[in-house]
């Protein structure tokens, strides 16, 4: 079995990363991983128009 090594961005390659995404779509960064977030909903909804 072959296990594929997966990069881990650093918080600077992170930033570079966000420029290059549309403004609509969250990113966070975890454990070196970029992670999409899904869109809030209900009362986040709420607070992030806010």
């Amino acid at each position: 079995m072959t296990q594929s090594l997966q990069k881990l961005f650093t918080f600077e390659e992170f930033l570079r990363f966000l420029e290059e995404q549309p403004e609509n779509i969250r990113y966070e960064l975890h454990d070196g991983d970029i992670i999409q977030m899904p869109p809030p909903v209900g009362d986040q909804e709420k607070i992030v128009a806010f």
